[in-house]
C-alpha cells in the first residue's frame, strides 16, 4: 500500500522564491504503542555465593527427578517452569527496583504529582456521577 497517494507542483506561485511548491496527499497508518510488560527478576547476586548456588541446583535436582515419570509433555512443562520458579523465589529472591527517574525529580514533585492525580480522579467520578444522574 503506498504511502504517497498523490503529488503535484505548483510551478506558477507567486512567491520569492526559486523554489515550487508540492502538494501531496498521504495515507499515513500509525504504529499502535504497546505497553511493556514486567518481567521477573531476579537478585542474581546472591548466584556469586557458592552456598546459596548449591541450594538451587540441589532443589532443581530434586523436583526434576520428581517429575521423571510423568508422560504428558506440558504437563511435564509447566512443573518444570513453576519448580524454577519456586527455586528462584527460595534461594535468590525478588530483586528490587527503584523506579526509574530524572535526577531533577525530587520526592516533593512525586507526592504533589500523586495528589493532583487523586484529586484528579475524584473530579472525573463526580462528572460521571453527574451524567448518569
Amino acid at each position: 500500500m503506498p504511502s504517497v497517494c498523490n503529488a503535484k507542483a505548483y510551478p506558477g506561485a507567486d512567491i520569492d522564491l526559486d523554489h515550487n511548491p508540492v502538494v501531496a496527499r498521504l495515507r499515513v497508518k500509525l504504529k499502535k504503542v504497546l505497553k511493556a510488560t514486567l518481567r521477573q527478576r531476579w537478585n542474581l547476586e546472591r548466584m556469586k555465593d557458592e552456598c546459596t548456588a548449591l541450594n538451587y541446583i540441589c532443589e532443581i535436582d530434586t523436583a526434576v527427578v520428581a517429575e521423571q515419570e510423568r508422560a504428558d509433555i506440558n504437563g511435564r512443562w509447566e512443573h518444570f517452569k513453576s519448580t524454577f520458579i519456586k527455586a528462584a523465589e527460595q534461594t535468590f529472591g525478588r530483586e528490587t527496583r527503584e523506579e526509574v527517574r530524572k535526577p531533577w525529580v525530587t520526592d516533593e514533585m512525586i507526592d504533589m504529582m500523586e495528589e493532583r492525580r487523586k484529586w484528579k480522579n475524584i473530579q472525573k467520578k463526580k462528572a460521571a456521577k453527574n451524567i448518569n444522574c
